[in-house]
């Protein structure tokens, strides 16, 4: 249109070719908060609950608590019992005799430790005293004197023991036998089992070698009945006759060991062991 002006002409300066106009600038500046969360936590929108310092402050107040150090305690109690009691049983275990066969040396009603552990780490050894699974449907398991090592060959006349016909003297003094049987020669896996009052037990000489797989362990330490002193009846008359009543009246029957169960040294010194090869009742 002639005569006016109203495009941009690039030869003029300043800023009066431009229409005035008033801007409207928001200045943002970074929030505390996301975006769709208010500041104000009674304001807040979103479908996630905000802990506030209240929330905060009650649960640590809760970790903190009597009540909570207390529940922490117990259960590290049950967890400590636990691992202890595993600790001993796994490796250990009580047995009670019944049954004469293994007197003198043990006595009904006593009570045993068997040590499960030791096989775990060597063989049995002639002379040592063990508690074995003899039959599973019902189970029972007894308890007798290792006397044949795997590959000897056992045989007892008149009552003596001979392996691989010498003789042998056994240092745990059994009730001697009046039997005889055998020779029986041992597998790689079997053991001659008897019980130290030799006519009235039931062992290898009756029905057989014992399979080592079902020994369950070694008999380890005796800890009931104790030994009760003696006391000498010159000095202390009247405690003296206390303590025989005390025994009368509880059938008191004094255990041949307490505490550590012996061991003894092999009477044949492991010789015929090395040959080449080709509740705990007490019936």
């Amino acid at each position: 249109m002639a005569g006016s002006n109203t495009g941009f002409d690039p030869n003029l300066s300043g800023s009066s070719q431009w229409p005035e106009q008033e801007w409207d600038i928001e200045l943002v500046s970074p929030e505390p908060w996301p975006a769709h969360q208010s500041a104000d936590p009674s304001q807040n929108s979103s479908p996630y609950p905000v802990a506030g310092p209240a929330e905060s402050e009650a649960a640590s107040s809760f970790w903190n608590s009597a009540f909570w150090q207390t529940l922490r305690e117990i259960i590290e109690t049950v967890i400590m019992t636990v691992i202890i009691f595993a600790l001993i049983r796994i490796p250990t275990q009580t047995f009670r005799i019944e049954g004469y066969s293994m007197e003198p040396n043990f006595k009904a009603g006593q009570y045993l430790i068997v040590n499960k552990a030791v096989y775990w780490f060597r063989e049995p050894r002639r002379g040592e005293v063990v508690v074995f699974q003899f039959s599973d449907n019902p189970p029972r398991d007894y308890i007798k004197r290792i006397i044949g090592l795997p590959g000897e060959t056992v045989e007892v006349r008149n009552g003596q023991v001979y392996i691989n016909g010498e003789l042998l003297l056994e240092p745990w003094e059994p009730n001697p036998g009046s039997y005889s049987n055998g020779p029986v020669t041992l597998g790689p896996n079997e053991y001659y089992v008897l019980g130290d009052n030799r006519n009235n037990s039931s062992d290898s000489h009756s029905w057989g070698p014992l399979d080592g797989d079902r020994i369950i362990g070694k008999a380890w330490i005796s800890y009931w009945p104790p030994k009760l002193p003696d006391v000498d009846p010159r000095r202390y008359p009247r405690l003296a006759q206390w303590l025989a009543t005390f025994k009368a009246r509880i059938s008191y029957q004094e255990p041949k060991y307490w505490g550590l169960i012996p061991s003894y040294p092999d009477p044949l010194g492991g010789k015929a062991g090395q040959q080449p090869t080709t509740q705990a009742h007490s019936p």
